[in-house]
């Protein structure tokens, strides 16, 4: 279950953009891929150390009300 991403590096910045994400459905049991509009949530950890992760940015999705 990982998401459908690409990353590129350009002039040292990090640009990754996302195909689908893979969503535990609870109802079921089961996981189904999707689109990019079943992510309601961005969090961002701009220091991750691989241990923990520490929400510095958090985005809240909406169709057309973010």
């Amino acid at each position: 279950m990982e998401p459908d991403i690409r990353i590129e590096e350009k002039d040292g910045m990090l640009t990754v953009q996302v195909f689908g994400v893979d969503v535990f459905k609870p109802q079921t049991g089961s996981v189904e891929s999707e689109g990019t509009d079943s992510i309601a949530l961005w969090m961002l950890d701009t220091d991750y150390n691989e241990e923990s992760f520490f929400v510095r940015h958090a985005y809240f999705l909406g169709a057309n009300d973010p």
